[in-house]
């Protein structure tokens, strides 16, 4: 839990707003948790069907969101996070998905204005450039490593980082 708390603290102090073209802190946001949602699911947590009923709200009180993180949208005139995460959340509670990209962008799909769309590719170069703006403005390697480090893993040999 403390991690937890200092995750949310540093997060409070790194926010940044959106681009023109995508919010990555909002991307920011998702990702982590996501990524939370996988590791509370490794191992036979993962096939546990009222583990995974109630995973969203667990990753809800692990990392909560502010009411204006809440109302953020990833891109201008897409729906908000609290909506996005509430249709993933759907998703994640079954026992037999996977928590992928493919799955978040045929959960989000729906939701998006006409003629928008989000594709894996785009997603993870969206969560890469998060990534590189988060990093950038924590400038404590320990503090990076404590707070993101397993949620935002670094791969070698040209995985996703």
């Amino acid at each position: 839990m403390s991690r937890c708390r200092e995750l949310r603290t540093v997060l409070d102090r790194i926010a940044w707003p959106p681009s023109r073209a995508v919010h990555y802190f909002a991307v920011l946001l998702l990702q982590l948790r996501l990524a939370a949602a996988r590791q509370l699911t490794q191992g036979e947590l993962s096939q546990d069907v009222s583990w995974r009923a109630d995973l969203s709200q667990h990753v809800e009180w692990l990392l909560p969101w502010r009411p204006g993180e809440q109302q953020a949208g990833l891109k201008r005139d897409w729906p908000p996070l609290e909506t996005v995460w509430k249709a993933i959340s759907t998703a994640i509670g079954n026992p037999a998905v996977r928590i992928e990209a493919e799955v978040i962008c045929r959960t989000i799909a729906p939701l998006l204005p006409p003629a928008a769309q989000l594709t894996p590719d785009v997603w993870n170069q969206w969560v890469h450039r998060a990534k590189a703006q988060a990093r950038s403005q924590v400038l404590d390697d320990a503090v990076w490593a404590r707070c993101f480090g397993r949620l935002l893993p670094d791969y070698q040999r040209g995985g996703p980082s």
